[in-house]
């Protein structure tokens, strides 16, 4: 029965997700009420996401660990530099604010998507090779964003960066330390819990999504003309970070290209969502618009993917 369930709210997840937006922009004084629980809702999405790694079966691509560095220079700095000043010429361009720079940062110095695993096999991606990118990312994001943010931005950001990084750090590190010691000390937990793991993980993200865009009501309303132009760009910038990473991913094969283009497009919307109302909802009013556009890109992105999959499988 649940083996059942997964396998329909996996097929169906973007639209789930797609669902829950729009549900949060007709209530959205109900979606406010989860707000103060979006972290832990996070926390616990990781835990279950971490706890589930099968280290076993990633030991090949832990020893190829000079070109698991590539990918993570590639997705946690090189690529997030190259989307921001992108971003900012559209910024200047199209005439809006540098609120869309800033967020188009933020989402892509993410870390990969805990969904990257279940993309790898729609997309017919190295999946041992997702899991890893997305455990080591995960990790280094504390790190890596924060130092981005520093660089590019400095004092315009208006947060506190050490702040910031251990924000990040206890969201990420300890759902890590507690997956650890649930896989050394409490196997038989461990065991129990797995067959929930995508299930749970998917209510949590929907919680997430739902709570975050619980502003998405009054935002569309005062910005309708950012939102459309927020989608367009995010589209766009879509598009480019899918191209580059296939063709700096070194590798001949169709596999290899796929995984680097999944890992780097696909990062962790929910944590940017938290970032954002955490960190830049007074300072950067307008961010939360744009990262709640390029989740709906997201979720878009995910569905054509299957449909073009679909119809060269047949």
């Amino acid at each position: 029965m649940l083996t059942t369930i997964n396998q329909y709210t996996s097929r169906f997840a973007s639209l789930i997700f797609l669902m829950t937006m729009l549900l949060a922009v007709a209530l959205p004084k109900v979606a406010a009420i989860f707000l103060p629980y979006i972290a832990l809702a996070l926390m616990l999405m990781l835990f279950l996401n971490f706890m589930s790694v099968d280290i076993e079966a990633i030991k090949n691509e832990i020893f190829a660990w000079q070109y698991q560095l590539w990918l993570l220079f590639l997705t946690m700095i090189l690529l997030p530099i190259l989307l921001f000043f992108a971003a900012t010429l559209l910024d200047h361009w199209l005439n809006i604010n540098n609120d869309f720079a800033l967020a188009i940062l933020v989402i892509f110095a993410c870390p990969t998507a805990t969904a990257a695993p279940t993309l790898a096999i729609l997309f017919g991606a190295k999946l041992e090779r997702a899991i890893l990118t997305t455990l080591t990312s995960s990790i280094l994001v504390p790190l890596s964003m924060p130092s981005l943010i520093y660089i590019l931005v400095g004092k315009a950001s208006h947060i506190p960066i050490l702040t910031f990084s251990f924000y990040i750090a206890k969201i990420i590190i300890l759902p890590f330390i507690l997956a650890l010691i649930v896989r050394r000390v409490l196997p038989a937990v461990r065991t129990k819990l797995l067959p929930t793991v995508p299930l749970a993980s998917l209510l949590l993200l929907v919680i997430l999504i739902f709570a975050g865009a619980s502003s998405m009501r009054s935002l569309l309303t005062e910005h309708s003309s950012l939102a459309i132009i927020g989608i367009l760009c995010a589209a766009s910038l879509f598009i480019l970070v899918f191209g580059l990473s296939w063709l700096l991913a070194f590798k001949k094969d169709r596999a290899s290209k796929l995984t680097a283009s999944l890992v780097a497009t696909w990062t962790n919307v929910g944590l940017s969502i938290i970032i954002t109302t955490e960190f830049f909802h007074k300072t950067n009013p307008d961010m939360i618009l744009y990262i709640l556009m390029t989740a709906i890109v997201w979720n878009l992105a995910i569905i054509v993917a299957k449909m073009l999959i679909n119809k060269n499988q047949n």
